[in-house]
């Protein structure tokens, strides 16, 4: 990976969760395309997994992965990796 696509200390990525994780007064939802990695760092976090863990998560092409911020709720993973639209 070129030096200038590396998240090394996981910036980009905490603020990606921080800004998808945000619940407000109105009810949204959110579609996020991206690469398995990408997915298995979200999962990772929010099912608060040791920092390493989101390496081993991996997903296939087209697998649907649904997570559920609620307002007073705890964050829910709702499905990962699901490929039974395919």
């Amino acid at each position: 990976m070129p030096e200038e696509e590396r998240d090394e200390d996981a910036a980009e990525l905490g603020g990606a969760t921080a800004l998808l994780g945000a619940v407000g007064e109105e009810d949204r939802c959110e579609l996020l395309v991206t690469h398995n990695f990408v997915i298995g760092w979200l999962v990772s976090q929010v099912l608060q997994t040791p920092v390493w863990r989101w390496i081993g998560l991996d997903s296939a092409n087209c697998g649907l992965t649904t997570v559920r911020w609620e307002h007073g709720q705890a964050t829910e993973v709702v499905s990962f990796n699901d490929t039974g639209h395919l």
